[in-house]
């Protein structure tokens, strides 16, 4: 129990670290000390800040689209409308409303697919996935092709709306969002 709570308290205290300074002006030193453990406790449990990274972006981001996908497959059916387009209006509300965690899968993107096996982590947290990627799969495809194209569309969706809430560019989300809406629901 005690190695438990030296873990949670690390993942915790990363977790109030990063949203208070940010991934990058963090350091280990800066986790383990206010986690009130040893660094050597800090690389029992994480080969570096990065995997602790991977590790607190694959939960948040995976859960927070799970979230986003069973709200919005439940509007869709409430609504009669595209759950494609309801899924986009929600990923960039929820965008709008906590841009420091755009921020950080914005800036660690790379890290959340970079393996396989990394994506199947994010995806342990979506149990909705297959039945959102039936909509995207195309005659003839199958659903590893399917699979890549719908992440690309969540790549852009993602830098559409970081461009769009911290530099105004190409527009500002409200106005840049019905034009990603049209591209997203005709992929």
């Amino acid at each position: 129990m005690e190695e438990l709570s030296k873990q949670s308290r690390i993942l915790h205290s990363a977790i109030a670290l990063f949203s208070k300074y940010g991934i990058e002006d963090t350091s280990v030193n800066d986790i383990v000390k206010y986690a009130q453990v040893a660094k050597g406790t800090f690389y029992t449990y994480y080969k570096d800040k990065n995997e602790l990274i991977f590790i607190i972006l694959c939960k948040k981001y995976g859960t927070m689209l799970n979230e986003i996908l069973q709200e919005s497959h439940q509007i869709s059916l409430d609504e009669k409308r595209s759950w494609k387009l309801v899924f986009v209006e929600k990923l960039a509300a929820f965008y709008k409303q906590q841009p420091q965690i755009l921020k950080m899968v914005h800036n660690h993107a790379s890290c959340l697919i970079k393996t396989k096996e990394r994506r199947n982590q994010i995806f342990s947290y979506l149990p909705s996935l297959s039945e959102f990627l039936s909509l995207f799969k195309k005659e003839n495809e199958d659903i590893e092709q399917t699979l890549k194209r719908v992440l690309l569309l969540l790549e852009i969706t993602n830098t559409v709306c970081y461009n769009a809430l911290f530099y105004q560019h190409p527009d500002t989300i409200e106005n840049i969002l019905p034009e990603l809406t049209k591209i997203i629901c005709y992929a």
